[in-house]
């Protein structure tokens, strides 16, 4: 992990307050919108969380967090959606929250998510996720496992 970005200096406790910061502000805004085409959000664009463990727990924090925040929200628009969230094990930057509805571009509704459904969360998410409210499925590749975590029917 901390190979990977040699010269990237690790964030400081200013960087996570500004995460902190921007997760208050942080809304979905369906009044402002009547669809989503996938629309998503991502925390961590530097790819900080793949620097070591540490910042990965504390990225995954505020995304679990945002993905939370998105669910209350669209509870309560009385539209349909799908709402789930990505996390790769070693591409932080890549990890979303994701929104998506019935929409004009003709794209399916609901999309189609691959991987298998867990039974049991990996040590990443064990602890983070409520698997009474999410369900987990795992993709494998080359040297990455994708995890998506959607809100169960």
């Amino acid at each position: 992990m901390a190979g990977d970005r040699p010269n990237k200096k690790a964030p400081d406790e200013h960087y996570y307050y500004g995460l902190k910061k921007g997760l208050r502000r942080f809304n979905v805004d369906i009044a402002k919108r009547v669809w989503f085409d996938l629309w998503h959000h991502h925390i961590d664009w530097e790819g900080f969380g793949d620097l070591s463990w540490r910042h990965k727990r504390r990225h995954l924090s505020i995304l679990l967090r945002t993905l939370t925040k998105a669910r209350l929200e669209l509870q309560s628009s009385g539209m349909p959606y799908q709402l789930f969230a990505t996390v790769h094990t070693n591409e932080s930057a890549s990890n979303a929250v994701y929104v998506h509805t019935p929409n004009p571009n003709g794209t399916q509704f609901p999309c189609d998510l691959s991987g298998q459904p867990l039974e049991a969360m990996p040590a990443l998410l064990a602890g983070r996720v409520d698997p009474t409210q999410y369900q987990v499925l795992a993709s494998h590749h080359a040297e990455d496992t994708t995890y998506v975590i959607q809100l169960r029917a």
